[in-house]
C-alpha cells in the first residue's frame, strides 16, 4: 500500500523546488523556504512535540552563563579531602557548565523531575502550568529533553541514570528516554501514584517515610511534599555505582540525594561525590537544602540540637550568573571565574597549599622559588602560556600538574574574537 504522507509530502517538496528557481535571486524568499523544507523533512515518527524556549536560553544568546562561589557556605570537615557541590540557580544553566567540568564522568545521575500533574506542579519560564495550558505537555517535554540530552552527555561509557516520575508523563518520559539513551542503562525507578506511594525497583514505598527522613533533620515539621526516602536514593546507588564515583541530582529538591551519598560512603567506606543542582524558589537551596545536607555532614541541626554523629565531608556552595558577551573586558571577567570551574572537574578546593592555580610565569617563579614551604601540595593547575624551566620541572617532579583547558570558556572568547 502506497505511503500517502510520503507523497503529499515528495509533491509539497516538488513544489517547493519550482518555487526556488522562481526565486534564485530574492535572499529572503530562499531562507523563508529554506526553513519550510526542513520542516517538511523532520521527523515523523517517534515522539514529536511542539517546541518551546526558556528566558535562560534567550539569555544565554547574549550572555555566558558562569558560578560564582558562595565562600560562607563552605563546609570542611576534611581537610585536604575530596569536595562534593551544591549549585543553586536554574539547572539547565548548570548543566550547561557541567558539560564542560564533567562530559563522560558522571558515573550515576537520580533525578526526581516535575510530574505535570495540571496542579502547577511544574513551573517553566517562570510560569506555573496547569490543564488549562493547552501546550502542558509538550512545554513538559521540551523542558526535559534539553536537560537530558545534556544529562546523556554527561554520563560515563557505562554510566547509569535512574528517573521518578508520576503516571501522567511516565509513558512521553520512556519513548524520549529511549531516544535521547539509546545505548545507555536507564532505570525508571518509580511511578508516583496519586495516593503518594512510590512503587517501584519489585517494592512500594510509602512516600511518608520520606517526610520522616527530613522531619528528622528539622526535628520540625517542614513544607516539602512527597521527599524521596533517603533508603529508597541509598538501594538505587548501591547496585548501579562505582564506591568512588560522581552523583548527580539536577533536581535536587529538598537535598535526599547528598544525604544518600554520605550515608551510603559511609555504610561501605566509599568514596562518592555528589553534585546538587536546584533552584532557589521559595527559598528552598537556602532554606532546605543546604541546612539539610550541612546537618548530615556536621551532625548539628540550625537550632543547634545534636542530629547525629555527622559524617565528616567536605562541601562548596555556588550560584549561578551571567556575564554580559559585550562586556568591555570580557576574557579578564571569565577568568576570575576559572578558579570554581577547576575546583568543580577536579572535586578540590584551590587552598594555596595542597593545590594552587598557576597563571603566568611571574606567579610560577615565585612559587618555586619558595617551593620548599609547599611541601605537602598535591596538584598544581597551570595556565598554558606558562612554561616551566629545566630546574622547575625537576623540582616539580613529584607534583600532579593539570593544565588549566581551553574548554571552559574558550568557545565563548573565540566566539567574540577574544582568546586567552
Amino acid at each position: 500500500m502506497p505511503n500517502l504522507s510520503q507523497i503529499k509530502r515528495q509533491r509539497m517538496m516538488a513544489f517547493l523546488s519550482q518555487m526556488k528557481e522562481a526565486h534564485k535571486d530574492d535572499d529572503a524568499m530562499l531562507i523563508a523556504l529554506g526553513e519550510i523544507e526542513s520542516e517538511l523533512n523532520a521527523k515523523k515518527y517517534g515522539l514529536v512535540w511542539e517546541e518551546h524556549e526558556e528566558a535562560v536560553d534567550v539569555m544565554m544568546r547574549t550572555h555566558i552563563p558562569v558560578f560564582s562561589e558562595v565562600a560562607d557556605k563552605e563546609i570542611t570537615s576534611v581537610p585536604g579531602g575530596a569536595y562534593n557541590f551544591l549549585l543553586e540557580g536554574d539547572n539547565l544553566h548548570s548543566l550547561k557548565l557541567l558539560e564542560k567540568t564533567h562530559k563522560g564522568k558522571i558515573d550515576v545521575i537520580y533525578i526526581d523531575p516535575p510530574y505535570n500533574t495540571k496542579n502547577k506542579d511544574f513551573i517553566y519560564d517562570d510560569k506555573k502550568i496547569d490543564a488549562t495550558d493547552g501546550y502542558q505537555h509538550s512545554k513538559w517535554l521540551s523542558f526535559m529533553s534539553e536537560r537530558l540530552h545534556i544529562a546523556e552527555r554527561l554520563l560515563s561509557a557505562d554510566g547509569v541514570i535512574a528517573i521518578s516520575i508520576g503516571y501522567h508523563e511516565v509513558n512521553n518520559l520512556m519513548l524520549l528516554c529511549q531516544e535521547i539513551f539509546s545505548t545507555r542503562q536507564i532505570m525508571c525507578v518509580t511511578v508516583q501514584t496519586s495516593s503518594g506511594n512510590a512503587v517501584a525497583n519489585g517494592f512500594t514505598v510509602v512516600t511518608a517515610v520520606g517526610s520522616k527522613d527530613i522531619k528528622d533533620i528539622f526535628d520540625a515539621k517542614v513544607p516539602f511534599t512527597f521527599p524521596k526516602p533517603v533508603s529508597l536514593i541509598k538501594e538505587v546507588l548501591r547496585r548501579v555505582s562505582r564506591k568512588d564515583g560522581w552523583v548527580l541530582d539536577f533536581f535536587a529538591g529538598s537535598g535526599t540525594t547528598g544525604q544518600a551519598v554520605l550515608e551510603l560512603n559511609q555504610e561501605d567506606n566509599g568514596h562518592r561525590k555528589f553534585i546538587l543542582c536546584t533552584n532557589n524558589e521559595s527559598n528552598i537551596c537556602t532554606d532546605i537544602t543546604y541546612p539539610r545536607v550541612s546537618t548530615v555532614i556536621t551532625g548539628l541541626r540550625e537550632n543547634g540540637s545534636r542530629y547525629s554523629e555527622g559524617i565528616p565531608s567536605n562541601l562548596k556552595y555556588y550560584c549561578t550568573d551571567f556575564i554580559a558577551k559585550d562586556e568591555e573586558y570580557l576574557s579578564d571577567a571569565l577568568l576570575k571565574h576559572i578558579a570554581v570551574m577547576i575546583q568543580l572537574e577536579h572535586g578540590v578546593k584551590l587552598d594555596g597549599r595542597n593545590y594552587i592555580m598557576v597563571l603566568d610565569d611571574n606567579e610560577a617563579d615565585a612559587l618555586t622559588e619558595h617551593w620548599s614551604d609547599y611541601l605537602d601540595a598535591k596538584a598544581l593547575y597551570v595556565s598554558k602560556n606558562v612554561l616551566f624551566t629545566t630546574e622547575q620541572n625537576d623540582l616539580l617532579k613529584n607534583v600532579e600538574i593539570h593544565i588549566i583547558p581551553d574548554y571552559y570558556f574558550n568557545f565563548e572568547l573565540r566566539e567574540v574574537d577574544e582568546v586567552w
